[in-house]
């Protein structure tokens, strides 16, 4: 890959866990509830302020606070976890600590979808984003073995989960509530619910189906599966996503072309360089010597004899012109060779006389003789075997997916700065 996978990320991820876009202060009455609540030891109280404390909330900005504050609270929602485990993969108010965000994220998506579902229906509506995103954050863990062991299956299993939920964000809430559809509390849910979905698209469904496109492409080699997945995130990205999808998608369908027309060379060079050739005096010893072998040898197979001429004629119940040659210098027809021609070569073959010398390429029928060729064409004299160029028969894969493969580890920037850079261009 040009861009490994891992490292600043969280960055993104960052932006949309707090939501932090235009984050207004709370009402004093609340702050007031906050306090209390922290005084008396209550969980939920205690990440609200560090909460307070990480978006600058009537107080001055302090991540330190915030880190010590949501940590301190013990609280297992899903948006602390992942509050945590963002803060330690930036190193905001802690020591950057991968293995302790590896540890956070995966507590998030160990969680069960009805766990998920009751925290979106009951206290944080973005709760499923956050459980995609952290599978989308250990994915690019895995895949650059930050935190963990690089494991590209888990890096595999985990995008694929995320890049196949994309119909579950295109939900026809209009559809749904259709009944109360003139209710302004319920436009404002519909308004509300297809925004998040549409912003999910493009910061977690279509970046995962790009980098599953990537790792396809560049992990397994396998094209129709990288095609598919560019195309998916093509239709679900932003236009930066889209954009770079293109560039992968116009490079494989390049290269795919590229490739079949290499192969029906190719056919066509092995169908013109898979011709026997053979002796005629060598083809009547094996007949003899063990027929059965012989059939299986040479019947329907393309074979190239020479010989002499002794007779050039129409054969009398096909009426197909025929030359009849022999490896001896006397005529002898127990040892010839009929070879049929198609009306279309008659003309050339008559050019011929009796006592030359030609080979003959044509298709082996075995029949009451050792065997007859037919559909033959006159060689004139034996041609050298080309020689296929290896820079010919072989097309190299796109080289924007090849160039940096696993075993390459000089990378100087991951790929959790193109996660990072797309979803806040999605966020834009």
């Amino acid at each position: 890959m040009k861009k490994c996978f891992v490292v600043v990320l969280a960055l993104m991820l960052l932006a949309f866990a707090s939501v932090s876009m235009a984050v207004e202060n709370l009402p004093q009455s609340e702050v007031d509830e906050i306090v209390k609540g922290v005084e008396n030891g209550n969980a939920e109280a205690q990440f609200r302020l560090g909460m307070m404390y990480y978006n600058g909330q009537n107080v001055k900005q302090d991540y330190e606070q915030a880190f010590y504050w949501i940590k301190k609270s013990g609280y297992q929602s899903t948006r602390a976890l992942f509050m945590l485990g963002s803060m330690y993969i930036n190193g905001l108010g802690v020591k950057k600590d991968y293995d302790e965000a590896f540890k956070l994220f995966h507590k998030v998506t160990n969680k069960d979808r009805e766990t998920i579902s009751m925290e979106v229906l009951f206290s944080d509506g973005s709760a499923r984003e956050l459980f995609y995103n952290s599978k989308l954050i250990l994915a690019a863990m895995y895949a650059d073995g930050h935190g963990t062991q690089q494991n590209y299956e888990e890096a595999f299993n985990l995008l694929k989960d995320i890049a196949e939920a994309e119909e579950s964000y295109k939900v026809d809430y209009s559809e749904a509530f259709s009944n109360d559809i003139e209710d302004a509390a319920v436009q404002e849910f519909i308004s509300r619910s297809q925004n998040r979905n549409q912003e999910a698209m493009y910061t977690i469904i279509a970046p995962a189906q790009f980098f599953l496109g990537e790792l396809y492409a560049e992990i397994k080699q396998d094209y129709e599966q990288a095609e598919y997945w560019f195309q998916k995130s093509f239709e679900n990205g932003n236009d930066d996503t889209k954009k770079d999808s293109q560039e992968y998608l116009d490079k494989i369908r390049d290269y795919k072309a590229k490739k079949s027309q290499t192969s029906i060379a190719s056919t066509q060079q092995s169908n013109s360089d898979n011709v026997i050739e053979i002796e005629i005096e060598q083809a009547f010893k094996e007949c003899r010597d063990n027929g059965l072998v012989y059939k299986r040898k040479y019947s329907g197979k393309k074979v190239r004899v020479s010989g002499k001429i002794f007779e050039i004629d129409t054969y009398p119940f096909s009426e197909k012109i025929f030359i009849r040659l022999s490896y001896k210098e006397i005529d002898d027809l127990d040892d010839d060779l009929y070879c049929f021609f198609e009306d279309s070569e008659a003309d050339s073959v008559m050019k011929f006389k009796v006592g030359q010398k030609v080979t003959i390429e044509g298709t082996c029928i075995i029949r009451q003789s050792p065997f007859s060729l037919e559909k033959c064409r006159i060689v004139n004299a034996p041609q050298a075997q080309p020689q296929t160029s290896t820079s010919n028969s072989q097309v190299s894969a796109p080289s924007a997916i090849t160039e940096n493969t696993p075993s390459q580890t000089n990378e100087t920037e991951t790929e959790f700065e193109r996660i990072q850079r797309l979803a806040q261009q999605g966020d834009a």
